[in-house]
């Protein structure tokens, strides 16, 4: 029974990521209870733990590759995909005559196996033995037709571009236009030396580093006496503390080399790494001491460029919490100028954007996004900010194109909805921004239902005069935890408008609930004009009216322009038996033009207690000429005009 079923076959050529290979054959071992001597034995075992080895690029890799693949050599040279796996690592551990004998063979063993053409086209091309390099070529093509490995092959060759540069390939198309870093340079003797001059433990830990198998290093390292503890093995003790998360050990052990270390990059980078990841905002700064010493020392350090910017970013938003914009702003700039590849460059112009979106420029905040764009960016992301950007710069009809494609590219959450509802309240289209927000509220993350709930209700009250739904979703927006100064305003001024339309009792009630929002809105600590008019509104229509004139007479303080107020102030004096001072108020308020109607009939009133009944009448008229006979002579208000009548017994007016 072979031990890789077709099932796991199946498996393995479907996996994405190599180690989930080596983690089957793991499973498999550890389930059906195979011997590691079973295991190294089995060649189907040794072509696939070869082909995760082979694919690691490095020296290390495939000399296990050579190791795993040489144990079932016997069986190995009738399998066309041994003899190329095995002609492979061969070739990088400069065995070049042995990797040309295996590749023959390999095409030999089966001729319809394309990959065996394409090695054997690649060392002939080493020996220069070009007809047989291009026969190769050709026995490819006509098994996978346009194949971009085999085309790349012959267009090296033809070129003469050099073996090292032909086995440096890709085999993904795309990575190998794109990427500037190519596989191993066979020709690179420095690198090739490296490894040859490594201890046996060394090149150990360094496949262990690669598994991922930190515990494993930690656990080997430790054990060594001193005498074995040499640089390079502790700068990997290092290492393998800070890739297992455990950044504070790393550090000790890095501070403790720093006589040696200071002046090497690759030192500088893993202190660092140990300061950036232990996850310590104390150590932002440490991080970045070291990160520019390293690229100081070596501006190629692999990965050095990269975690700066992080840092960068991290202390550009650091500074902004502590609003200390200027130099947030500086660290993003310097984020931006260690940018290379196009996906750093974009995510860097997308930072600068969001700062500037911040600091309300959206004109700079515009040009970054733009610069983005140049760099081909159409994330969602991007078009969301160029909306929220367009709204700052009040050039609302492209913001609702940008959010729309936001949503359009899979964005449906609260937020998009909450900011395009608001471009269409911007442009007074509330009957489009309330269809938005309640399409809003069906949104799968949840992250600003409160706003959306919010702004649902102001529209409901302010546009659409529907106070009792209005109401309903200010309560959503409280029962949800909102309690700040605009909901306990606007529950409260809900409450005002709503009570011309209810039954005395619940006239009085809803008075007494308006004023206790008030109040608390006040405590959170709104002091303005508004408040203090509005609790002056209620407390007046609870019988308060000393104490409603103190608030009406700091609003009138605040804004002495305000005619409502003026009139309001006049009917509180005028229920104290204040007429001198009502009088006063309501003639500023007829001046403003303020209430039109509504003034009169006060002042009518005040004149008739006074008993100036020529005033009185006119005042009377005139207030019947703004509001007409029908609201005079409504049930609200009967009894007060009957009452003023009655004062002034003017039998030319009741004719």
């Amino acid at each position: 029974m072979a031990i890789i079923t077709e099932k796991w076959n199946k498996i393995f050529e479907e996996s994405e990521y190599l180690e989930d290979i080596l983690a089957g054959l793991d499973k498999i071992q550890q389930e059906d209870n195979y011997t590691d001597e079973e295991m190294d034995n089995d060649l189907d075992v040794a072509l696939w733990r070869a082909y995760v080895y082979n694919n690691m690029d490095s020296y290390d890799f495939y000399e296990l590759s050579e190791k795993i693949l040489a144990k079932v050599k016997d069986k190995g040279i009738k399998n066309s995909i041994w003899c190329y796996r095995y002609s492979c690592a061969l070739v990088y551990l400069r065995r070049f005559d042995e990797a040309l004998e295996y590749s023959r063979l390999g095409t030999k063993v089966d001729p319809s196996y394309p990959w065996g053409w394409l090695q054997l086209g690649r060392i002939c091309y080493k020996y220069n033995l070009l007809d047989e390099a291009f026969v190769a070529i050709d026995k490819g093509l006509e098994l996978v037709p346009n194949d971009y490995e085999f085309l790349t092959l012959k267009d090296d060759i033809e070129n003469d571009r050099g073996y090292a540069y032909a086995n440096s390939h890709y085999i993904n198309e795309e990575a190998d236009k794109n990427l500037k870093e190519r596989l191993i340079n066979i020709d690179d003797e420095d690198l090739y030396q490296s490894f040859v001059n490594k201890s046996d433990l060394e090149k150990e830990l360094d496949i262990l580093h690669k598994q991922n198998k930190n515990q494993e290093i930690i656990d080997i390292i430790n054990s060594l006496s001193k005498e074995e503890l040499n640089y390079d093995i502790l700068g990997k003790l290092a290492r393998a503390y800070n890739n297992n998360n455990q950044c504070e050990e790393g550090l000790k052990v890095l501070l403790s080399m720093k006589d040696e270390g200071e002046n090497d990059s690759l030192w500088n980078f893993r202190v660092g790494y140990s300061y950036y990841y232990s996850n310590n905002p104390d150590y932002l700064e440490d991080a970045k001491k070291y990160f520019e010493r390293c690229l100081e020392l070596n501006p190629n350090e692999p990965d050095g460029d990269t975690l700066l910017r992080y840092v960068y970013n991290d202390l550009a938003n650091r500074k902004l919490d502590e609003e200390k914009n200027d130099e947030a702003l500086e660290y993003f700039q310097k984020a931006r100028e260690l940018a290379k590849e196009k996906d750093e460059i974009i995510r860097c112009e997308q930072d600068l954007a969001w700062f500037y979106d911040h600091m309300k420029e959206y004109e700079k905040a515009y040009t970054h996004l733009q610069n983005a764009v140049s760099y081909g960016d159409d994330s969602l992301w991007l078009h969301s900010e160029l909306g929220f950007c367009l709204g700052g710069l009040e050039r609302y009809e492209e913001a609702i194109k940008e959010f729309e494609k936001s949503i359009e590219l899979g964005r449906n959450d609260n937020w998009v909805y909450a900011r395009l509802g608001t471009m269409y309240e911007n442009l007074e289209n509330y009957e489009k921004s309330l269809e938005v927000f309640l399409e809003g509220l069906e949104a799968e993350e949840k992250n600003s239902e409160i706003w959306l709930i919010s702004e649902i209700a102001w529209i409901y009250n302010n546009k659409k005069r529907d106070y009792a739904k209005g109401l309903e979703y200010l309560n959503k927006a409280k029962d949800m935890g909102r309690d700040d100064i605009w909901l306990n305003s606007e529950i409260a001024w809900n409450l005002l408008n709503m009570s011309d339309d209810v039954e005395e009792q619940s006239k009085e009630e809803n008075y007494q609930k308006a004023l206790e929002y008030l109040t608390k809105a006040k405590e959170l600590g709104r002091d303005d004009e508004w408040i203090n008019a509005q609790l002056g509104f209620a407390t007046l229509h609870l019988g308060k009216k000393k104490e409603a004139i103190k608030y009406f007479e700091k609003a009138r303080f605040i804004n002495p322009e305000n005619g409502w107020i003026c009139y309001q102030l006049g009917v509180a004096y005028r229920k104290t038996g204040d007429i001198a001072k009502a009088l006063e108020v309501l003639n500023i308020a007829l001046e403003k033009g303020e209430e039109k109607g509504w003034v009169e009939l006060e002042l009518a009133w005040c004149y008739a207690l006074i008993d100036e009944k020529e005033k009185a009448s006119d005042y009377l008229k005139e207030a019947d000429s703004y509001i007409g006979r029908d609201i005079l002579n409504s049930k609200e208000l009967t009894k007060e005009v009957n009452t003023i009548k009655q004062m002034i017994s003017t039998t030319s007016y009741l004719s």
